[in-house]
């Protein structure tokens, strides 16, 4: 709810900023500049409320939610450090190797004269 607020609130300013171009009778100035984007605001939110807490599919998925969580075995410290490794040990080896291709075709083209600097 707190990130659907944020981005309501966000559209509700940008909304407010796009509206001051409006030029009328004061009124009806701040009833446009001020008014739509507070009834946007608020009709947002309210729809955001009753998805998260009133609706029963949207709670009901929730509830599952936490229970699958309970279910989740997570790795231990160790083995996502070990991973973390492995994962930066490639990154580095796949990097060289490409940077030796490229090296390899710059060559090869620079001596056809297909590549010149």
């Amino acid at each position: 709810m707190a990130c659907a607020g944020a981005l309501i609130a966000w559209g509700a300013m940008f909304l407010y900023e796009q509206l001051q171009v409006y030029e009328g009778d004061e009124a009806w100035r701040l009833l446009i500049t001020r008014g739509i984007p507070i009834a946007f605001g608020v009709g947002l939110f309210a729809l955001a409320w009753r998805d998260a807490f009133v609706s029963r599919p949207s709670s009901d998925f929730m509830i599952a939610t936490g229970g699958e969580m309970k279910k989740v075995s997570w790795s231990s410290k160790r083995e996502i450090i070990g991973s973390t490794k492995v994962v930066i040990l490639f990154t580095v080896l796949m990097a060289l190797f490409l940077f030796l291709v490229d090296l390899a075709f710059q060559t090869m083209f620079s001596g056809m004269g297909i590549l010149k600097r």
